[in-house]
């Protein structure tokens, strides 16, 4: 490779980086926040879905699901839930987890989903956006609903 193409495909993951387009390019999931939380823009699946995993197994299961290294063992105190948007036609969407407590005999997990602002500047292609949360056992049923 030339030192000028170099240049030139340096030049262009730094605009991308400042666009926001690269992070949305990942494969790999991103720790959002210290509530154990990640997020991805690919690898969700084509339909809507939310899933609760309770065990080891299940954790691994979710992860090889969205074609991504497991990035640490599901606590044994601890259950993960999974929230996935299904197919959208370009980036600039997520989900993220608002609230995660009991409601009467439930424990509700409340999410919403973020859309990019009319003309924004995203990435043209299909992404299908996911967030999975570690979140303290509980024995109540998990029910999902989404923030208006």
């Amino acid at each position: 490779m030339t030192a000028a193409a170099a240049r030139v495909i340096r030049a262009a993951a730094i605009g991308a980086a400042l666009l926001g387009v690269l992070p949305a390019c990942t494969q790999d999931a991103r720790l959002a926040d210290a509530a154990q939380e990640w997020r991805g823009a690919f690898g969700g699946g084509p339909s809507p879905a939310t899933r609760v995993v309770r065990t080891q197994a299940e954790w691994s299961a979710l992860w090889a699901s969205l074609s991504t290294r497991e990035p640490m063992s599901l606590p044994a105190d601890s259950f993960g839930v999974q929230i996935s948007l299904g197919l959208r036609n370009t980036g600039g969407y997520a989900v993220a987890v608002i609230s995660a407590a009991p409601e009467g005999d439930q424990f509700v997990v409340v999410w919403s989903e973020a859309r990019p602002a009319p003309g924004a500047i995203v990435i043209q292609a299909l992404t299908d956006p996911y967030v999975v949360r570690v979140i303290p056992r509980t024995t109540l049923p998990v029910t999902f609903r989404q923030s208006p």
